[in-house]
């Protein structure tokens, strides 16, 4: 499904707003082996049909469209895109220009699946403030999802630089970046992406995604990174193909008697390793 996709890519935003309907979990994210799906920051759907130009309008006293924008923030899914779409049509027609107003434009366009719409209220958004953090994460989205990678890599590192690097508001950028470097062959940058967002949330990416990061953080030579991978794979119960890799490396780097519990839980547990002693 839709929601699937964007949730697998990271698109938090988006898949948020999807998965408000049938919840199906952005991280998230986009694992590094998982199929591509873009994460988009909540809110941020697709656009509407043209980015209107609209005058200049300063935001109402006290924040007025804040406090307008945040039902319709808090109301956006799949079912109610196309009403929330035209009440924010509606303060646009009254002039209000802030870069919240484009980008949920944008998040209601994904919902229906409407991604050129999206695109343009994104950029949208980007031209009142080009340091709009979730319109990136979502322009960059829509871009990894297009096969733009080089695009997307461009305004999601300009993302991360908005935030700290380590904070979960990080995940999604980071999540798609790493795509990105997927879809143009850096296996190498995606793997180090992926050990930051382990390190960020453990749960965020699959398995298989841990698992094959940790096969390519092996062979760049960072044995280390690789066994915490790895090490937390064995503790949630993992395959024995990246288990018995484990223990080889413990073994390689001397670390016998961790290498043979790890041996002895393969033994015990072919089809499922615990970490249980």
């Amino acid at each position: 499904m839709y929601a699937e996709q964007l949730s697998q890519q990271g698109s938090g935003d988006l898949a948020g707003a999807v998965y408000r309907q049938a919840y199906l979990g952005l991280r998230a994210s986009l694992g590094l082996q998982a199929a591509p799906s873009v994460a988009l920051q909540q809110p941020m759907l697709p656009q509407a049909r043209t980015a209107a130009p609209v005058a200049p309008a300063p935001v109402p006293r006290g924040n007025e469209l804040e406090r307008q924008l945040q039902p319709l923030k808090e109301r956006l899914s799949s079912a109610t895109a196309p009403q929330v779409e035209q009440q924010l049509l509606a303060l646009l027609r009254q002039g209000h220009r802030h870069e919240d107003l484009p980008n949920l434009l944008g998040l209601a366009a994904v919902l229906q699946e409407r991604r050129d719409d999206a695109e343009r209220w994104f950029r949208e958004a980007l031209a009142i403030n080009p340091r709009h953090y979730r319109s990136l994460v979502n322009l960059g989205g829509l871009c990894l999802s297009a096969s733009r990678p080089e695009e997307a890599i461009q305004l999601l590192s300009r993302a991360i630089e908005l935030i700290d690097p380590q904070a979960p508001e990080a995940l999604a950028a980071l999540t798609n970046l790493s795509l990105a470097h997927q879809q143009l062959g850096r296996p190498m940058d995606a793997a180090q992406l992926a050990l930051r967002i382990f390190r960020i949330k453990p749960d965020h990416l699959r398995p298989e995604s841990l698992a094959a990061a940790s096969q390519t953080l092996e062979e760049m030579g960072d044995e280390k990174a690789a066994i915490e991978l790895l090490q937390y794979l064995r503790s949630r119960g993992g395959a024995p193909e990246p288990i018995r890799r484990l223990a080889q490396l413990l073994e390689r780097r001397g670390d016998f008697q961790e290498a043979a519990m790890v041996y002895r839980d393969l033994l015990a547990n072919p089809g499922q390793v615990s970490s249980k002693p």
